[in-house]
């Protein structure tokens, strides 16, 4: 013990351990450096390479930085996680969106804390002061031990010398606590400055990564549900105002179709008829007289009838082509009806013809079945007649098929209506919902203003009136003392 004590109370003891101490806090300090540089340099590559990104080119070049920054010890678990809070663009050339901050994912307690022991250098300055300290009672017990024996001596000057001793160690023990809270503030400065800095990278960072980024609140949601309303407006507005305008292709086309198909048919029928009228008279002007030649003509104005009624067919054709709608179902009708149409004209025509014939090989052989070729001639014409009839029937599907697809037409400019009456509805009831709220929170708020006013004045009122007694109580019992003192004074004036 004594000699721990003498080693203790050295004259040079005190400076060995004041350099230790100093010596101590350098290494911590450099330690510290050393580490912290590490992360600084991770920082600044990171900081460098976004600094030159703009939200288009950091989703352009996504892969490379996901990478990137899956590949950096010090980013690569942060990054993962905060990959998830991520939306992708919709379509290539957009940015991507977040919705967390950066700042959440990357900041001192994720990347710091994690590679550093940041609580272990922290406490670097407490430590420093109470080594410091320590060695100082130290000091000052191993001074007080010797100083004890030389003070109980009996000589005075010994004692004295003691004294003086006892005083001059017990200044220099206190280099040590000097020593301790010089290092202390140094490191404790040093550490903060060096954070400092490194928090700046960290911030930068963050800066960076949100620059190449768009937040995603719910602000936005709101606005891009806006938008994508908006867009489904104009397109109903403009499905309900441009559907005849779409429908002027189709329906020239279905015309041209129309037009070529009757020209075709009524060019066949003309040719056929003409040829076979023209035969027949020429056979007949040369084996009857008068009656074959009035058959010619009865024949040849039947041509002009049938001329005639291509010509009503055609107008018939063009008038029906003006109400053709573009449905697939009514036009399909249609082409079915013409078709069937043709096919009966064209039966009834060789049916014509097969009649001429057999006519012609009887009047040939004889002048007597004139008769029974007028007849199939009436025949004929009945026929025609019900052919007629078809031909209106076709027309009346053809009006009923127009009219049904004008009513089509109404319902869906009828669906459009209801549908945008239904959006501005729903967002006049959105509108109306919020002006409530709003109303009811202004009120609340009123209300709770107006009680905390009441609240305020019943205090002020009870203070006021508390005071009011209490000055009272105050007023009574300097009363009463006074009267107390008075009393005494009578009692010590009437004893005397």
């Amino acid at each position: 013990m004594d000699e721990f004590l003498a080693l203790i109370n050295h004259p040079e003891m005190p400076w060995a351990i004041a350099i230790a101490i100093l010596c101590i806090a350098l290494l911590f300090w450099l330690r510290f450096s050393w580490l912290i540089r590490g992360i600084e340099r991770q920082l600044q590559v990171l900081n460098r390479h976004f600094h030159q990104l703009d939200p288009q080119l950091f989703a352009q070049q996504f892969q490379d930085i996901n990478q990137q920054l899956r590949n950096n010890k010090l980013t690569a678990r942060q990054w993962h996680n905060f990959q998830q809070t991520l939306l992708p663009p919709r379509q290539s050339g957009e940015p991507y969106w977040y919705t967390v901050a950066p700042g959440y994912y990357f900041n001192e307690h994720s990347l710091i804390a994690a590679n550093i022991n940041l609580r272990l250098y922290q406490a670097i300055p407490n430590i420093l002061v109470g080594i410091g300290i320590w060695f100082t009672f130290i000091g000052l017990v191993a001074a007080l031990w010797f100083a004890s024996q030389g003070v109980a001596a009996e000589d005075i000057v010994q004692a004295q010398t003691a004294l003086k001793q006892l005083l001059h160690a017990a200044t220099f023990k206190f280099v040590t606590s000097i020593a301790g809270l010089l290092a202390s503030i140094l490191f404790s400065w040093a550490e903060k400055a060096r954070l400092h800095r490194l928090h700046q990278q960290l911030e930068t960072f963050n800066q960076h990564l949100e620059a190449c980024l768009l937040l995603y609140t719910a602000e936005r949601i709101s606005a891009l549900q806006l938008q994508e309303a908006q867009k489904q407006n104009q397109q109903l507005n403009q499905l309900s105002t441009n559907w005849q305008s779409l429908l002027q292709p189709l329906e020239q086309q279905i015309k041209q179709g129309l037009q070529q198909l009757t020209e075709q048919m009524g060019s066949m029928n003309h040719a056929a008829l003409q040829d076979l009228i023209e035969s027949f008279a020429k056979q007949m002007q040369g084996l009857a007289g008068d009656e074959l030649r009035q058959l010619a003509g009865t024949l040849k104005q039947l041509a002009l009838s049938l001329e005639t009624f291509q010509q009503r067919f055609e107008q018939t054709g063009n008038g029906m082509e003006q109400h053709v709608s573009n449905a697939a179902q009514q036009l399909q009708q249609v082409q079915n009806a013409l078709g069937q149409n043709e096919t009966g004209f064209l039966y009834q025509l060789n049916h014509l013809t097969q009649g001429l014939q057999d006519s012609a090989a009887l009047l040939q052989n004889a002048s007597a079945p004139l008769e029974q070729t007028a007849e199939n001639f009436n025949h004929s014409l009945h026929q025609l007649n019900q052919l007629v009839l078809q031909l209106q029937e076709t027309g009346t599907h053809l009006n009923q098929s127009s009219v049904t697809a004008a009513q089509a037409l109404q319902q869906g400019s009828e669906s459009v209506g209801r549908v945008w009456q239904q959006y501005e509805g729903h967002f006049m009831q959105v509108d109306e919902s919020m002006a409530k709220v709003f109303k009811e929170l202004v009120h609340g708020l009123d209300q709770y203003r107006h009680q905390v006013e009441a609240f305020t004045g019943q205090l002020d009122q009870s203070l006021s009136q508390g005071v009011q007694s209490l000055n009272g109580v105050i007023v009574e019992l300097v009363e009463a003392v006074e009267d107390l003192h008075a009393q005494s004074r009578r009692q010590k004036t009437d004893n005397a």
